[in-house]
């Protein structure tokens, strides 16, 4: 907390926090590696973390255990890397094993367009921009997986932003994949706008690859997928999305009777756009074997749009759609004559 810390390399086994960057920078010049078993290993509040080695993490979180970050404003995190406010600066091989915690069942408000609000509980890496700090987080090399939750979220929140780049303009190895695809039992009817005549499950332990929420993401290629959830999904702020492979994917039926992939808003898809800005420039969305779908837009109001540039791309199927709008939704393709 404030001052600065450098290391070479290091080994931290911790039912805690393993790193912490609050206020101060902590610079590691070598490989480290961080083992915690109940909560986040690495919390970023305001301070700069720079890992110029190799960076091996691996977080089991316990849903019961509370840390508080610098309060008690913050009793759980869930997540297995939280930037919120500060940089993180990974330049070797930056590689995350996550558990998190189950998603929470959201339906008791009623469930008619609870797939647009359903939140995600955990994340191996959660970059929000911080009360007084913007958040900025550069990597170059990722392996990140996470058995229960989703791979990678960013926002922003009122006058900081955060700002995420996975790659750069010269390579991109960045594979990150969330593989929990359990579900409640419960099936919803969907009555929001034309979207009226679809069923859809809340997912329990699936995620997101990627998910925007505000702030910027500028991704350069690698690999994004999810046994139940999004590909990448953008609801608020700015993705820009240079080149990669992303599989959004259902592991259950539309009306749980065989009857085939999950259709419709509800349904998970490659590349998802349900407000913000998403231009792709390059990169493929969804696969020809697959129940997964291509793409999907759909805005919130005329003065909310769903926005999305495709000035390259491919966008492959095989579920329901290669890329459907819905309402609210502004499409442009090859806006400067782009393929």
């Amino acid at each position: 907390v404030g001052g600065n810390i450098s290391l070479s390399e290091a080994q931290i086994n911790t039912d805690s926090l393993g790193i912490t960057s609050q206020g101060g920078s902590v610079d590691v010049s070598g490989d480290i590696v961080i083992n915690s078993t109940r909560g986040t290993a690495v919390y970023v509040n305001g301070g700069n973390l720079n890992l110029q080695g190799n960076a091996e993490i691996t977080s089991t979180i316990d849903g019961n255990t509370p840390w508080g970050g610098t309060g008690m404003s913050v009793p759980y995190s869930y997540d297995g890397v939280f930037v919120d406010g500060g940089s993180l600066t990974s330049a070797g091989m930056f590689e995350i094993t996550h558990t998190g915690v189950e998603n929470d069942d959201q339906s008791s408000p009623g469930a008619s367009s609870l797939y647009r609000q359903f939140t995600v509980k955990s994340f191996a890496v959660r970059v929000q921009a911080g009360s007084s700090a913007d958040s900025i987080v550069d990597i170059l090399s990722a392996d990140i997986s996470n058995e229960v939750g989703g791979g990678i979220y960013v926002s922003g929140s009122g006058t900081r932003t955060a700002k995420v780049s996975l790659g750069d303009e010269t390579s991109a190895d960045i594979d990150i994949a969330t593989t929990g695809n359990t579900l409640y039992d419960e099936y919803f009817s969907i009555k929001d706008g034309n979207a009226n005549n679809w069923n859809y499950k809340q997912s329990r332990t699936g995620g997101h690859a990627v998910e925007v929420n505000g702030g910027t993401l500028n991704i350069y290629g690698g690999s994004y997928s999810a046994a139940q959830g999004e590909g990448i999904l953008v609801k608020n702020g700015t993705a820009n999305i240079y080149g990669g492979t992303f599989f959004g994917n259902d592991s259950y039926d539309e009306k749980g009777a065989g009857t085939g992939p999950i259709a419709g808003p509800a349904a998970s898809y490659s590349f998802k756009v349900f407000g913000g800005t998403a231009n792709v420039y390059g990169g493929t969305f969804g696969k020809a074997d697959s129940s997964g779908s291509g793409a999907f837009v759909m805005g919130n109001s005329s003065t909310d749009l769903a926005n999305a540039n495709i000035y390259g791309g491919t966008f492959g199927v095989g579920g329901q759609a290669g890329f459907s709008g819905f309402d609210y939704a502004n499409i442009s393709f090859a806006p400067r004559g782009g393929q």
